[in-house]
């Protein structure tokens, strides 16, 4: 998969206590450092990722359901810890190169990509930056550019600061 390469930095991790919608294990907020290297997917895992990986006698023959007709590079729905694992061992084995789950730290930093927002582009939910439903429950929502009911294709909204994706 294509990776990205992420600062060395120490952020402040966890959402503030008047940050909108935020719950209560979201703090308290705490400095954590990521002081060494860190490569992320630029994309997140795909059903052609997941299938190859099938195909390939991995993934624990787990064929994953899917979100609306589409596969291909939607991203990988219905996954749980497990899943993400098994993905994870058969793409380091594949590959001859260490794949690993973030850590929740590691997550946020990834995600925030510095922002002390709540969303990498700023403080509000916005479909121009990422593919969510309704604002309110329940169901897939079109507007802007979040053209898709469902799981958009990767890489259909502009990368946050860190070059990643979705």
């Amino acid at each position: 998969p294509a990776m990205v390469v992420l600062p060395k930095a120490t952020f402040l991790m966890g959402s503030p206590d008047n940050e909108t919608g935020r719950s209560k294990n979201e703090g308290p907020q705490r400095k954590v450092s990521i002081s060494y290297t860190l490569a992320v997917g630029k994309f997140e895992v795909t059903f052609a990722e997941w299938d190859a990986c099938l195909a390939d006698g991995g993934c624990n023959g787990r064929r994953l359901k899917r979100q609306g007709e589409e596969r291909g590079n939607r991203p990988a729905t219905h996954v749980d810890w497990n899943d993400a694992q098994d993905y994870a061992k058969w793409l380091s084995a594949k590959t001859e190169a260490p794949y690993r789950l973030l850590s929740e730290a590691e997550w946020e930093f990834a995600a925030r990509a510095g922002a002390s927002t709540q969303y990498s582009w700023g403080a509000d939910a916005s479909h121009e930056h990422a593919n969510y439903g309704m604002d309110e429950c329940c169901g897939g929502f079109i507007s802007g550019r979040d053209q898709w009911e469902l799981a958009a294709p990767g890489g259909s909204f502009p990368p946050n600061a860190f070059g990643l994706h979705d």
